[in-house]
């Protein structure tokens, strides 16, 4: 097995030359929505990158794929994903929520996620101020495409789920199996058999909330906010 640490995080500052802020490409305006919190608090060193949103600020009354994601850093590089054997990325966070209500996910959540553009899938590790979770998606990158969004919570591990704990997450490619595996400390949470591989990824690291629009108007913020503490990101293939 060969593993490849994507950002260790130990430079003094968030190294651009690996990280940038998700944009979409311009609307018929020529608009270009950036997915920026303009105030968030983003150091980096010792192992840790730290980004912390007092409130999120940032909505859409529109569209929900510009209202709900607030802040997500995406890396410069494709990685590939092996056809030959498992490819695993794995990461750890810890997650405080701010002013959130306890056991709604939707106030404010990060993310370790792994994005297909080619595809429109996109494998998500998941956490809140006071849970830890799945997400598997499809996004809306072609007309034609069906879409949908799974957010997935395995009451059975018995892995404990509190405000600023750090646990590590595992996003598991099985081309052989036609499977992806999401673990939490190890433990297998979630898997999808006939999924979809794609030939690379690029990773991200978000703050979202998932609330509707309603009546022409974002219901996604009302003062809260999130501070995510992120561990090493690597990435390790078998064959």
């Amino acid at each position: 097995m060969s593993t490849m640490v994507y950002d260790d995080f130990t430079t003094p500052q968030l190294d651009s030359g690996k990280w940038t802020n998700f944009a979409f490409p311009p609307d018929d305006a020529g608009d270009v929505w950036v997915l920026k919190e303009p105030d968030a608090q983003i150091t980096s060193g010792s192992g840790r990158l730290d980004v912390r949103i007092e409130k999120f600020t940032r909505f859409h009354d529109v569209i929900g794929t510009h209202d709900n994601p607030k802040n997500l850093l995406v890396s410069t590089e494709m990685l590939p994903i092996s056809k030959e054997g498992k490819t695993r990325f794995k990461g750890s966070m810890g997650v405080t929520g701010i002013g959130v209500s306890p056991r709604d996910y939707r106030d404010a959540f990060a993310t370790i996620q792994l994005i297909d553009f080619a595809g429109g899938w996109v494998f998500d590790a998941g956490a809140s101020d006071d849970m830890v979770f799945s997400l598997y998606e499809r996004l809306r990158l072609d007309p034609s495409w069906d879409t949908f969004t799974a957010v997935v919570e395995d009451p059975n591990t018995g892995i404990v789920a509190r405000s600023g704990l750090t646990h590590e997450y595992e996003i598991i490619f099985d081309p052989a199996r036609e499977r992806v595996e999401w673990l939490i400390d190890g433990l297998r949470v979630f898997f999808v058999d006939a999924a979809p591989i794609p030939d690379q990824v690029i990773i991200g690291l978000g703050a979202f909330t998932f609330h509707p629009i309603e009546n022409g108007k974002s219901t996604s913020i009302r003062g809260q906010g999130i501070s995510v503490s992120y561990g090493p990101i690597s990435v390790s293939t078998e064959g």
